[in-house]
């Protein structure tokens, strides 16, 4: 029989989400839009140590992107925030997943990018490029003033 028997305890950090990832601003989602994405990391174990985050956008047909990575310092007992943003750059459904590496994923609820709102006629002017729409305002003058020539011509008969 052994003389005596001692509990080791092991001093390391042990990682895990508090409640589920946010998203400040969640209704409606266009392209080009900014969205913040929030998650809460808690240290439940012994001894403070660095968590590496990582944030992946998942489209719905299974293709995915990573987004951000970052390494976060937490102190035993205490939480940090993971903050990240992201720009959707086309419309579709999709997700945003946040890993603790070698520990726990948290999902995002699903969101369903809409196409940017057009801005009317002003904001497509806006879009064109400043040469092409001179060159336009330059033939539309001199093709007026043609038109007209024109007029008086067939009048004057």
């Amino acid at each position: 029989a052994p003389f005596n028997v001692w509990d080791l305890e092991q001093r390391v950090p042990d990682f895990e989400f508090v409640g589920e990832p946010g998203l400040k601003d969640s209704g409606t989602v266009r392209v080009d839009d900014s969205v913040a994405i929030t998650a809460t990391i808690i240290n439940n174990g012994n001894a403070d140590g660095s968590v590496q985050v990582v944030l992946e956008l998942v489209e719905s047909n299974g293709a995915r992107t990573r987004v951000d990575a970052r390494q976060l310092q937490v102190e035993p007992g205490s939480t940090v925030d993971y903050e990240s943003t992201w720009v959707p750059s086309r419309s579709g459904t999709m997700w945003l997943e946040v890993q603790i590496m070698g520990g726990e994923t948290a999902q995002t609820p699903t969101l369903r990018v809409k196409e940017a709102e057009s801005e009317g006629f002003m904001g497509t002017v806006s879009e064109v490029n400043p040469a092409m729409l001179g060159i336009l305002v330059v033939l539309s003058v001199v093709l007026g003033m043609r038109v007209e020539s024109v007029k008086r011509l067939f009048l004057s008969r």
